[in-house]
């Protein structure tokens, strides 16, 4: 299934777990995040992995970013985990990127030969630990408040993905910084804003 959250209230305004759903139940669901966009999205529902990767595949020019749960890893087990998504992406998975922050799941995509890969980081000392190195990932995400102080990011390799930002400044500073990519909530608002910025 695609979905953020193990608990099922923020995006589909509802109680329980979707781990404890079977895929027509998940599906029947919306996914709309009532509390923040109100009645907007209602109509859309949860979707499979297995239905986006169809979708996907009419886009080939699009690259799509998968983070694996460690949630759903605690629950299944990595190679449960990994072979299912495996199985799902077998068709896009030259578009797609497998993320996480559980190192272990994307040594095992590395070891398995997933064409890309990525650490979400939980500290910043990662970077220079050697698993990231042996693992040699095409991407690193940080959320924005690990990065140390005034840090140049430009020598960072592999390609560096900030998320949490959320002001066309902040997503300048950055890119200016050696931030290779920004990750937001508000994609429209942040491309209106950083159209009339050059960078």
């Amino acid at each position: 299934m695609l979905y953020h959250d193990g608990y099922l209230a923020r995006i589909s305004g509802v109680e329980g777990f979707i781990q404890d759903l079977d895929l027509a139940a998940a599906t029947a669901l919306p996914a709309c995040e009532p509390f923040r966009l109100g009645e907007t999205f209602r109509t859309e529902t949860v979707t499979s992995l297995d239905a986006f990767a169809s979708l996907l595949q009419q886009y080939p020019a699009i690259t799509a970013f998968i983070e694996i749960k460690e949630e759903s890893l605690e629950r299944c087990g990595i190679p449960t985990v990994f072979n299912a998504i495996s199985r799902s992406l077998a068709a896009v998975k030259d578009q797609t990127v497998l993320i996480s922050f559980d190192v272990e799941v994307i040594a095992l995509a590395r070891a398995q030969g997933f064409p890309r890969v990525g650490i979400v980081l939980k500290e910043w000392g990662q970077i220079d630990h050697p698993t990231t190195a042996a693992i040699g990932p095409d991407y690193l995400f940080t959320n924005v408040k690990l990065i140390p102080g005034e840090m140049d990011l430009s020598c960072i390799n592999p390609l560096l993905v900030i998320y949490e930002i959320d002001r066309p400044e902040q997503a300048i500073e950055l890119f200016n910084r050696g931030a290779d990519m920004v990750e937001t909530f508000d994609i429209s608002g942040m491309i209106e804003q950083l159209s009339s910025h050059a960078l």
